[in-house]
């Protein structure tokens, strides 16, 4: 339950649209990249798979993507099109600075976001992506010295996400080594109280799929957004501002996995329409927890193939050919504590991009049998002596 829990509580973040706080206004609009986060949140869910808990950020992954996909081309930029249903880049880029705008902007909780590209020294990304990413993802481009220093620039980044997410996540990347040419990065810290705190705590039993543990179990009364039919139930803990937590419980520990399937944006958009204020005794457990991801493999499932095998993106290394590049790894780290008076979050991501290994090719040559040789003038092409070697252990005669 806790990893469908933390998946939709990013989910609702990017969506904003939760609370009476008004936003900034959206100008252009954000539409088309909450739409793409959301659906790329479930299918990432999904892809991780399995039975333990699970936090993620796929707002995080999200924006890491997106910066990727402003300095693409070709096959890279229609998988990463495909996979993550990114609008043309004039569109994400005006929506993002919206999104960001609005997701930032709240006094009545804390969300911060940082992007920021960590380039190989004396690589010459294009001037219009620079831009692009200072002017819409409010982020920063660093050279940093992966060929001769990669464990002084793994601890540079480091040190960034550790003040980025007000030291939850210590550090992204444990090694790094000189063929690297590139890493995206996102953060994002999120400090959030809610309207109606928890006003007891006991300790009780939580049932698991592989039995039955104990726990701290907060307990409140009060007038929430609530919803059930059949198989679950759905309510809404609101937090100060315009940000909320949907929980969606299963009522029977059998009918999880039918709830987890049955689970997809459009349909949490319909069941928070249908919501309603209803008298509810919630009893929702304390927890905190920190994971770590390789999302290689989910990222694949989904489709994201071809990158981690050639990368192209002129837009960032202009003078790199695309089979030069590819990506080596996607980390993403979370950490989440859920208490009485609210919730801390943080997450990090990392996109590493490396020089690729390929292959060498050796050619043989080897004249051990007879020949035929020519010496030439090269500037003329006049051919100056030429010859067959038949047998060159004969000797002069």
């Amino acid at each position: 339950m806790y990893k469908l829990i933390a998946c939709l509580l990013l989910i609702i973040i990017t969506a904003g649209c939760l609370g009476n706080e008004t936003a900034i206004p959206p100008g252009e609009g954000y539409e088309n990249v909450v739409e793409a986060n959301n659906n790329f949140a479930i299918n990432l869910y999904r892809a991780i798979g399995g039975k333990d808990n699970l936090v993620i950020s796929p707002l995080s992954v999200f924006l890491a993507f997106s910066m990727l996909y402003e300095g693409s081309e070709g096959e890279t930029k229609a998988e990463l099109e495909k996979v993550f249903r990114f609008p043309s880049n004039e569109k994400i880029r005006g929506d993002i600075r919206n999104l960001l705008l609005n997701l930032t902007s709240s006094k009545n909780f804390t969300l911060d976001i940082a992007n920021a590209i960590w380039i190989r020294e004396g690589a010459k990304p294009e001037k219009e992506y620079v831009e692009t990413i200072r002017k819409y993802y409010q982020g920063e481009i660093r050279e940093v010295d992966f060929l001769n220093d990669p464990m002084g620039a793994a601890r540079e980044i480091n040190s960034w996400v550790k003040e980025k997410t007000r030291g939850k996540i210590e550090k992204i990347v444990d090694r790094l080594d000189s063929d690297t040419y590139l890493i995206i990065t996102n953060a994002i810290y999120l400090n959030a109280t809610w309207i109606y705190p928890f006003t007891s705590t006991f300790n009780s039993t939580f049932t698991t799929f592989n039995g039955v543990v104990q726990v701290e179990m907060m307990k409140r009364m009060g007038k929430f957004n609530y919803y059930e039919d059949d198989v679950m139930q759905i309510i809404e803990l609101p937090y100060k501002g315009n940000l909320s937590m949907i929980v969606i419980l299963p009522k029977k520990l059998e009918d999880f996995e039918k709830v987890e399937k049955s689970i997809d944006a459009n349909l949490l958009k319909e069941i928070l329409e249908k919501m309603k204020k209803e008298n509810v005794m919630v009893y929702f457990p304390k927890f905190k927890m920190k994971k770590f991801y390789n999302l290689n493999d989910a990222l694949a499932r989904l489709g994201l193939k071809s990158v981690f095998t050639e990368l192209d993106i002129p837009k960032i290394a202009p003078e790199r050919e695309k089979e030069d590049l590819c990506i080596d790894r996607v980390l993403h780290k979370t950490f989440i504590k859920v208490d009485e008076k609210g919730t801390e979050a943080a997450a990090a991501t990392a996109i590493i991009v490396v020089e690729t290994a390929m292959p060498v090719e050796v050619k043989e040559f080897k004249a051990d049998h007879p020949f035929i040789f020519f010496i030439i003038h090269k500037p003329t092409g006049a051919i100056i002596f030429m010859g067959r070697i038949a047998n060159p252990g004969e000797g002069s005669s």
